[in-house]
């Protein structure tokens, strides 16, 4: 009890410090997950979760606004260690949990993404966060593809995926979600996007098919 109460302090300190001196809101932020990691071992309390939670998700945000990945992936699975119960943590567990499962398909790991994604099903409200969520599973979806628009018929609203004649795959725009103009659907030649082939009339063409890279919407409470 008095190490969750310790860390806590350290955490509101760092929340009133973030904005005007954040190199020692981190020191503390740091000073609290220490704190916790440790706390957490033996207390098992709401309370104890609900601080460990709050600090590595603050950690996780800060890692991730400075670009390391691996720090924020790191802090954002911590997190989530536990089922969490209050509105707030469960709007932060999506959060979390969308960035990492952003990560994982950026390294080629659909299979191991589905966790996080199904973590995130299991609380997503926010109608961004279930467009992302959405888009997210599609993207982890077995049998995807990856290739660049690289013909596009102009006026026609169609192209080819692939750069080899002849194993390119028919693309028409209708295929590409989110839904595109045809000026939206010419500018993606030179895109790279991800697609899964279906057999449209004895021919191989692209379906869902959208461009790379993802972007993941935050819909944690700031």
């Amino acid at each position: 009890i008095v190490r969750t109460a310790m860390a806590d302090n350290l955490r509101k300190w760092a929340e009133q410090l973030m904005t005007s001196d954040a190199a020692t809101a981190v020191s503390y932020l740091t000073q609290g997950y220490r704190i916790m990691t440790e706390a957490v071992s033996s207390d098992l309390s709401t309370q104890a979760q609900a601080t460990f939670r709050e600090i590595a998700f603050a950690l996780g945000r800060l890692s991730e606004q400075k670009g390391h990945v691996v720090d924020a992936v790191t802090y954002y699975d911590k997190s989530i260690s536990w089922q969490p119960k209050r509105i707030s943590d469960q709007r932060k567990a999506v959060t979390a949990a969308l960035y990492i499962a952003d990560h994982l398909l950026r390294a080629e790991k659909p299979d191991d993404s589905r966790r996080y994604l199904d973590l995130a099903r299991m609380y997503c409200l926010a109608p961004e966060a279930l467009k992302q969520l959405e888009f997210l599973e599609m993207y982890s979806e077995p049998g995807r593809r990856r290739a660049v628009l690289s013909w596009v018929k102009q006026g026609k609203g169609y192209g080819f995926l692939g750069n080899d004649r002849g194993s390119a795959v028919f693309l028409h725009m209708s295929s590409v979600v989110p839904p595109v103009t045809l000026a939206q659907f010419e500018q993606l030649e030179g895109r790279e996007l991800s697609f899964v082939v279906i057999d449209r009339d004895g021919k191989q063409a692209a379906a869902r098919a959208f461009a790379c890279p993802l972007r993941v919407v935050d819909v944690a409470p700031s």
